[in-house]
């Protein structure tokens, strides 16, 4: 099926009218020329039977219910070249032929048709499911902003206070009391310091004024704390021309990328290199761990974990992008993030975007 559907795409496109127009002509030449040898030379009412069918399907699924005509011009020429030279021999044979030509041309329709809206239906819902994507995304970025804010602005001072007050309370009481207030405080320390790691994590503060570069770097910074992965980070430059939109998708890919390397790969080491080439940023994220088949395992229904890619593509449709992963087994993985450096706030995907997400032995975009 995929292999007839890809023939058909590539008849549909690299073909030109003029090329269809010539080659069905070229055909139709020479079925009647065959039907003339066999009729008026040979005198018998045998003809090359499947060598008229070429003509018939090719012209059924370039162009449809248009391309009935060909069979019904091929079965009327059958028919008055049989009564013209041979009417001495019953023209039952061809009549029989001149119905096997239009069964053949109206299945062929019938299937071409069928075949269209299949893939109709399946852009629509493609479509349909990248928008939900986008509006499930940009709905999950607000909500984390706005808890973020709730923690920085409410959560975030009461502790604060609450910390001010028992180091006051502290130096009035006893002796007897200090080691209580030491552990209170120390409690009160390490809230703080998760709150602060929350609010990062729902949506950083440092990546909407400084950039994507400096929000890497934080998150760098936060891995180094939390893993025993070794960072190599490298940027090609400190002012990339994004919006808000493509630095939020961004920055999410690489903390989720981030988070799978940590939790899957096995790796020790982590290199990661933002550039700009041929006015594109490109994020490449490569880590030494045990690598896995990426084709076999991320097309596997049963294998949940694929989703946060799956949204990473998704996401990167939005705004041009692609996502591409080469992965071999024991050699590490290494993934390349792409997007328009220059792109307005109001950037949608184009509908005739390139869909660059594919996979092979080594690698995959499929999700």
């Amino acid at each position: 099926m995929d292999s007839l559907k890809e023939k058909l795409i590539w008849q549909e496109l690299k073909v030109s009218r003029g090329c269809k127009f010539l080659s069905i002509i070229i055909l139709l030449i020479i079925c009647c020329g065959f039907s003339l040898y066999y009729h008026m030379v040979m005198k018998i009412c045998t003809v090359a039977t499947h060598l008229f069918y070429i003509p018939i399907v090719i012209s059924a699924i370039w162009w449809k219910r248009k391309g009935l005509i060909i069979p019904l011009f091929l079965g009327f020429f059958l028919i008055v070249s049989h009564h013209v030279f041979i009417h001495d021999i019953a023209p039952s044979p061809d009549y029989l032929r001149v119905i096997m030509f239009l069964t053949v041309g109206i299945i062929t329709v019938i299937l071409r048709e069928q075949l269209a809206l299949a893939e109709r239906t399946m852009a629509r819902e493609r479509e349909k499911l990248r928008y939900l994507t986008h509006r499930l995304s940009k709905s999950e970025e607000i909500h984390k902003m706005q808890i973020a804010a709730g923690l920085h602005d409410s959560v975030g001072p009461q502790l604060s206070a609450a910390k001010i007050m028992l180091h006051t309370h502290k130096t009035k009481s006893g002796k007897e009391n200090t080691y209580l207030f030491d552990k209170v405080i120390d409690c009160i320390d390490t809230s703080i310091v998760e709150i602060r790691e929350m609010i990062f994590e729902l949506s950083p503060k440092v990546l909407y004024e400084l950039g994507l570069e400096a929000a890497v770097e934080s998150l760098i910074e936060s891995y180094k704390k939390k893993t025993s992965l070794n960072f190599r980070y490298e940027c090609s430059e400190h002012s990339f021309n994004l919006n808000k939109n493509s630095r939020s998708i961004l920055f999410r890919a690489i903390r989720e990328l981030l988070l799978n390397i940590d939790k899957h790969a096995q790796a020790q080491n982590v290199y990661i290199k933002i550039e700009n080439m041929q006015e594109k940023l490109t994020i490449t994220i490569e880590d030494d761990g045990i690598g896995f088949n990426a084709p076999k395992t991320l097309m596997n229904e049963k294998y949940v974990d694929c989703f946060g890619l799956f949204s990473i593509r998704q996401q990167l449709l939005d705004i041009n992008g692609y996502l591409f992963i080469e992965s071999n087994i024991g050699s590490g993985t290494k993934v390349t993030l792409t997007c328009p450096i220059t792109s307005n706030e109001n950037n949608e995907r184009d509908n005739k975007h390139d869909d660059k997400h594919s996979y092979s032995r080594k690698s995959y975009c499929n999700v």
